[in-house]
């Protein structure tokens, strides 16, 4: 079994959950071949969204949570969508940089 735990931020994980967690297994005899977390793969997954982006195959949005709510409610396309690939990929490196809203 591979044990994955999603650290997407993981500047603000406690890593007592991860510790309780892997006891708990241990308590219901459950043992794990591998240990990983999501941060391993950064990289990697970082590759991914850019080739995405790159193919027009994936888009940032930066709507807010209700506006997003009311327009998959109303099934009205986000503005973001039509983005082009360059504002896209603006966006996601001022993310990588931390400087996207």
């Amino acid at each position: 079994m591979i044990l994955r735990f999603d650290d997407t931020n993981p500047t603000k994980e406690k890593n007592e959950y991860v510790e309780s967690i892997i006891e708990d297994l241990k308590t219901l005899n459950i043992k794990h071949s591998k240990l990983t977390y999501t941060s391993d793969y950064f990289d990697k997954i970082f590759e991914l969204l850019k080739e995405l982006i790159s193919k027009n195959l994936a888009y940032l949005d930066n709507t807010p949570v209700e506006k997003m709510r009311e327009e998959r409610t109303k099934k009205i396309d986000s503005a973001c969508r039509n983005q082009t690939v360059e504002q896209n990929m603006e966006i996601f490196n001022r993310l990588l940089a931390g400087e996207a809203d």
